[in-house]
C-alpha cells in the first residue's frame, strides 16, 4: 500500500512539472518603480519662512525621476534609490515646516520617499492624494504628474553639461561650545567637516562667529570697577581691521553689583545672553535674544518673543502651573534660546507669585528660521536615544549624510548611509561633563573649503 501510495504521488508531481514546461509558467521579476516615475510640474507654493514669496521662479517648472537618474532644479543625479514610509501626515508636516497649510490639514497618512545618490541623501519628496510636495530654498512646492515617462537624455535636453554624482556632498558645522568654570564661563569652537569619505575636526579656543560680511571672533570681557566686575561681549572682525571691535549692550552701573553674562546662544543675526547680577542684598537673573547689528546701540533693547517665534497666529501664551501669563508675545522680551533634544529651544526666567526662585520655563513655540537657518534632526530624538541612551543634544547636517551627537563626556561624528546612522562614530571628542552647545552654523559644497581654510589660517595665525 505504502509503495503503491509513493508511486501515485511521482507520478501527480511529474504531470505538476511537465505542465510548468507545457505552459511556460515563469516568476515576475518584482516592480522596482518608484511611486514617483515619471514628470511632475510644479503648480503652487507656499513660503516656510514668510507668509508669501513672490515671483516664484519655479512655479511651472519639470523634475523627473527614473530608476536611474533624477533631474530637479537645473541639477541632474545618478546612482539613484529610492526608500518609501508612511507616516502621520500632519504631524509630519508641522514637524517639517512649522505649520500646517489649509489644504493640508486632516492628512491622517502619508508616504515619504527619500531619495539618496550614492547612499547620499538628496531630497524627501511627500506624497498625497493628488500630487507631490517638495521643499526647496525654504518653498513648499506642490507638483502634479504631467507625464507617466521620464525625461530621456536629460544632459542634452536641459542644457546641462555633466550629470552630477551628487555634488553637495561635503559639509561642516561650526559647533560653540560653552564651559562653565569657577571664574565664569569660556568658549571655542570646533570646525566639524565631512568630505563624503571622512570626517575631520579642528579646534578654536574661541567663539568663531560666521556671519554674511566675514568672520568674527566672538569673547566675553570682564572689567573690574575696584573689587566688582561687570562683563562685556565684544565681537572681532576678523576679516577687516583686527582693531575694529564692537561692544554689547550697557549693564549695570551700581558699583557694588557683579554682572556676569553667559551666551546661550549665537547665530549669524541674533544673540541670546543670560545675565547673573550678584551683590550683597542683591541677586538677579535676567535674558534677553538681540540683533547683534543693534545691541550696542541707545534705545535698541531685546527683540520680542514674537520675533524670534516661527508662530505668527497667536499673541498670547499662558503657563498655568508655573504662573507664566504672556499677553502679547510682540511685547515681551524676556526670552532666550537654548539647545533641548536636538532642537533650539525658546526658554524664560520666571518666578511664581511670591516666591524668589526663578525657574526656566520652556515656551513650546518654534525657532524662527530667520533666527536658526538649520535647526532639524535627520533622525528622530527617539531614534537617537535608541542608538546612544546616554545622549543629551544631537545635530544633523542638512544634506543628511553626518549627525553630530552629544553626551555628557564626548562628542561623536557619524556618518549617514542609506538612511541610517553607522553603527559606530568616525569620530570621538572628549568634554569634560559640563560643556553645552551655544552655536550650530553649517557650510555645505564649496563653503566647505572656504571655512576650512578660515580656520587653518586662524590656528597658524595663533601659533
Amino acid at each position: 500500500m505504502k509503495r503503491l501510495i509513493r508511486i501515485l504521488i511521482t507520478f501527480m508531481l511529474a504531470l505538476i512539472l511537465t505542465g510548468c514546461n507545457k505552459f511556460n509558467i515563469e516568476v515576475k521579476k518584482p516592480n522596482n518603480d518608484s511611486i514617483l516615475k515619471g514628470q511632475w510640474q510644479v503648480k503652487n507654493y507656499v513660503g516656510i519662512t514668510e507668509e508669501e514669496v513672490f515671483n516664484c521662479n519655479l512655479l511651472d517648472s519639470k523634475v523627473s525621476f527614473s530608476n536611474e537618474e533624477v533631474f530637479m532644479f537645473d541639477k541632474a543625479y545618478k546612482n539613484i534609490t529610492y526608500k518609501a514610509k508612511l507616516v502621520n501626515g500632519e504631524q509630519y508636516i508641522y514637524n517639517t515646516i512649522g505649520f500646517i497649510p489649509d489644504y493640508l490639514k486632516d492628512t491622517k497618512e502619508v508616504e515619504v520617499v527619500t531619495i539618496s545618490s550614492k547612499n547620499t541623501y538628496l531630497k524627501e519628496v511627500i506624497v498625497i492624494d493628488k500630487g507631490i510636495l517638495v521643499i526647496q530654498d525654504d518653498v513648499l512646492l506642490y507638483l502634479e504628474k504631467v507625464d507617466d515617462k521620464p525625461m530621456e537624455n536629460i544632459n542634452e535636453k536641459t542644457g546641462v553639461d555633466e550629470i552630477a554624482d551628487s555634488e553637495e556632498i561635503s559639509n561642516g558645522v561650526l559647533i560653540g561650545i560653552k564651559d562653565k568654570t569657577d571664574e565664569g564661563f569660556t568658549y571655542k569652537t570646533l570646525w566639524i567637516s565631512y568630505d563624503g569619505k571622512k570626517i575631520y575636526s579642528k579646534e578654536v579656543p574661541f567663539l568663531l562667529l560666521p556671519r554674511k560680511n566675514g568672520f568674527f571672533k566672538v569673547s566675553i570681557h570682564r572689567e573690574y570697577i575696584e573689587n566688582n566686575y561687570k562683563d562685556n561681549i565684544e565681537f572681532v572682525f576678523l576679516s577687516g581691521n583686527p582693531s575694529e571691535k564692537q561692544a554689547d549692550l550697557k549693564v549695570s552701573k551700581e558699583p557694588n553689583i557683579n554682572v556676569s553674562k553667559e551666551i546661550n546662544f549665537i547665530g549669524n543675526d541674533y544673540i541670546s545672553i543670560k545675565i547673573h547680577e550678584q551683590g550683597e542684598d542683591h541677586r538677579a537673573e535676567k535674558v534677553g535674544t538681540y540683533l547683534i547689528d543693534t545691541m550696542n546701540m541707545e534705545g535698541k533693547g531685546a527683540v520680542s518673543l514674537g520675533n524670534i517665534s516661527e508662530q505668527k497666529n497667536i499673541t498670547k501664551f499662558n503657563n498655568e502651573a508655573q504662573g507664566l501669563h504672556i499677553e502679547d508675545i510682540n511685547k515681551f522680551t524676556d526670552v532666550s534660546i537654548k539647545r533641548n533634544q536636538g532642537r533650539w529651544q525658546i526658554y524664560t526666567v520666571h518666578s511664581k507669585k511670591d516666591e524668589s526662585i526663578e525657574n526656566n520655563i520652556n515656551i513650546p513655540l518654534k525657532v524662527s528660521k530667520n533666527v536658526a537657518r538649520y535647526d532639524r534632526l535627520f533622525t528622530s530624538w527617539q531614534g537617537i536615544k535608541n542608538q546612544v541612551p546616554s545622549a543629551e543634544d544631537a545635530l544633523s547636517s542638512p544634506n543628511k549624510n553626518m549627525t553630530i551627537i552629544k553626551t555628557k563626556s564626548s562628542l561623536y561624528g557619524y556618518k549617514i548611509e542609506d538612511g541610517k546612522i553607522s553603527e559606530s562614530p568616525e569620530l570621538t571628542i572628549s568634554l569634560n561633563g559640563d560643556e553645552e552647545i551655544v552655536m550650530a552654523e553649517w557650510a555645505m559644497a564649496e563653503f566647505v573649503g572656504y571655512w576650512t581654510e578660515q580656520v587653518n589660517s586662524l590656528l597658524k595665525s595663533s601659533k
